[in-house]
């Protein structure tokens, strides 16, 4: 996999593909692939965990705290269990003040155990043992994942594919939770990288040699040490050699530049002409049946080498742009409703990129502190901030946004009530029909009431009308009128929420362009968004936590804060993550810091009045933004003094 070997800026281009005119076989089939291949590399990785942990539980000194721990799991697991079971008799939410007291003191002594386990684990880290097994384990995960890549390279999956989901793949390493093999849904991305043309062999000759001399010329930099004289000349015949080298990969040998789409052996598409983009002159409709044009990706060889093409009309909305390389380009496949959707995403490098501001119109630093709090009815506020010179204001996510959301949600209830409903309605029919029933129909329903997916009841009916049987004349014809409207509610749910959600991405970038465009620095809280999304264990039977759930996600904080980073990297702002801890309680006007066991509570009201020393009122998330922006102030001074 290539590496980024240039500074100039990356984009993500998407475009919609309305129609796919090759045959579907093949692209199922690397689809397929994809999904499988991705599984089998998870399992893999499980397999490589799963041996590491297995020899450090035998370690003595590493068991003696891992066996109390496994045991308190094991019971609070237990009591959530019985929690879950009791709401499933009467299918509703009620309480159950005996478990969740027993599972509050079981996570109150796990969190104590925990805390040994993990000074356990860094003591047994350096055990011999431990390590041998380690590398191991990692000798023969590699080993096992070649193969895998190797098998899936003869079935015909594309090697671009692959190299994408050994990306995900590496992605879930790095990740402090285990990897999930994931169910099948209809969706994915194939695609290729595109790593330019083969270097002719003078360059490839040029290109050693350079390389050998550098290192020679830095094991002679580091024997001579950073004190003497030839230092100098040596850094400079290393900064000459960098820039030969540069010079080397030009645009042709870097990726696929957009002047050669039209004749390219992986990737051709018809660039439109420039009526597609000539807003002032053009009308919108001729400029939309303009951009209309075709693509070719190459998903595949022939046995004598010839390409198997994936052929697609697709609408280039915008223009790309003439000094681009194209490094990747993939088509990513999603549903939306029960229909599939594929786009066309292009990751596209360019000068041209390069976004330019005065310094003087920008301030030095913005604070942003990010979250979510309810104003009023239909708004949300989703960040607060403050900046350098003074100002300060609080972004609300678009009222007609939050609307299209809980109109969405409000389809989804009607979807859930008629389920219900006719979940009672055939589980009353079945106990009273059972003589009748087939053995497959049987077989099919055997699950109804532990059931909670309309979508499988849907399709279990669809089934159905293929095998039809005497007697299911009434109860048919009621499963069906059902299922004829829950697909009706679930198309308008599912495209109400998509355009509410495409309304809201764009109205983050549009905030997080504003923010870089103002201050060459821009500041965020440092904290792991992974423990804020964690659902609600059953023993959280108030109604708070699922409104609370419900917001955050209507907020989408994470997509914020990539939107935030994005716009930092295309306007050359930097962005300071800086620590969390006591932002909202520590008071910013007296800078009294509040005890981390006498701390108040946050979430009854926003506006707070300190009680230890000055007695102002703030706002909670202003108080938060001034505590970064101050944070971040003393930091700099620190550092220019020293």
């Amino acid at each position: 996999m290539v590496r980024k070997s240039t500074e100039d800026p990356t984009r993500i281009w998407s475009f919609r593909i309305t129609e796919i005119t090759s045959p579907m076989e093949d692209v199922d089939l690397q689809y397929r692939m994809r999904y499988s291949c991705h599984n089998d590399l998870v399992a893999v990785e499980l397999e490589r965990r799963y041996t590491f942990r297995a020899y450090r539980s035998t370690l003595p000194e590493y068991a003696v705290v891992e066996q109390p721990y496994l045991e308190l799991k094991k019971q609070r697991d237990a009591v959530r269990e019985e929690i879950k079971l009791i709401r499933q008799k009467s299918r509703t939410r009620v309480e159950t003040p005996e478990q969740n007291a027993r599972v509050a003191a079981l996570n109150a002594e796990l969190k104590k155990q925990d805390v040994f386990l993990k000074i356990a684990a860094k003591k047994v880290s350096g055990d011999l043992g431990l390590v041998a097994v380690g590398k191991e384990a990692d000798e023969v995960a590699k080993a096992a994942t070649k193969a895998i890549l190797d098998d899936y390279a003869a079935r015909g999956l594309t090697w671009g594919t692959r190299a994408l989901v050994v990306q995900e793949l590496q992605a879930a390493k790095n990740a402090e939770r285990d990897p999930k093999i994931h169910p099948w849904d209809n969706s994915g991305r194939i695609g290729l990288q595109l790593q330019g043309k083969n270097l002719s062999e003078e360059m490839v000759a040029s290109g050693k040699h350079i390389a050998s001399e550098q290192k020679r010329l830095r094991a002679m930099t580091k024997e001579l040490g950073k004190k003497s004289k030839v230092v100098e000349s040596f850094a400079e015949r290393l900064l000459k050699m960098k820039q030969d080298r540069y010079a080397q990969k030009t645009p042709e040998n870097r990726g696929l530049p957009i002047s050669g789409l039209a004749d390219d052996t992986r990737l051709q598409i018809v660039v439109p002409p420039e009526i597609a983009y000539q807003a002032a002159s053009t009308r919108r409709g001729d400029r939309r049946r303009a951009a209309r044009t075709t693509m070719k990706m190459r998903i595949g060889s022939t046995p004598k080498n010839a390409p198997i093409w994936m052929e697609c009309k697709v609408t280039m909305h915008r223009q790309l742009p003439a000094d681009g390389i194209i490094k990747w380009a993939w088509i990513r496949k999603k549903m939306l409703g029960t229909h599939e959707i594929y786009h066309l995403q292009l990751i596209i490098e360019a000068p041209s990129f390069e976004q330019k501001i005065a310094v003087a119109d920008r301030m030095e630093a913005i604070a942003v502190d990010v979250g979510w709090r309810v104003r009023e009815k239909n708004v949300l506020r989703i960040a607060y901030l403050v900046d350098t010179a003074g100002n300060r204001k609080e972004i609300l996510l678009p009222t007609s946004i939050v609307e299209k959301l809980k109109h969405a949600d409000s389809l989804r209830g009607k979807e859930d009530d008629a389920f219900n409903a006719i979940q009672d309605r055939l589980m009353e029919w079945i106990g009273l029909n059972k003589p009748i029933l087939p053995a497959w129909f049987q077989d099919t329903f055997q699950f109804l009431a532990q059931s909670r997916s309309s979508k499988n009841l849907a399709w279990n009916v669809r089934e159905w009308g293929r095998r039809r049987f005497a007697g299911d004349t009434l109860i048919y014809e009621e499963m069906t009128a059902w299922r004829r409207q829950f697909l009706h509610l679930y198309e308008w749910e599912t495209n109400e929420r998509a355009k509410a959600m495409g309304e809201r991405k764009n109205f983050f970038r549009h905030v997080g362009l504003d923010l870089a465009r103002s201050a060459h620095n821009v500041l965020l809280e440092d904290f792991k968004l992974a423990k804020i999304v964690e659902n609600a264990q059953p023993e959280e039977d108030d109604d708070n936590p699922q409104t609370q759930r419900h917001n955050r996600v209507m907020s989408a904080i994470s997509e914020f804060r990539q939107a935030i980073a994005s716009a930092c990297s295309a306007w050359r702002s930097t962005l300071w993550k800086l620590p969390a801890a006591y932002t909202t309680q520590d008071c910013h006007a007296c800078h009294q810091e509040k005890d981390k066991h006498s701390k108040w509570d946050a979430a009854p009201a926003i506006v707070h009045t300190c009680q230890e020393k000055c007695g102002k009122t703030w706002d909670q998330d202003y108080n938060a933004s001034m505590n970064l922006l101050g944070a971040w102030l003393r930091s700099r001074r620190t550092n220019r003094a020293a």
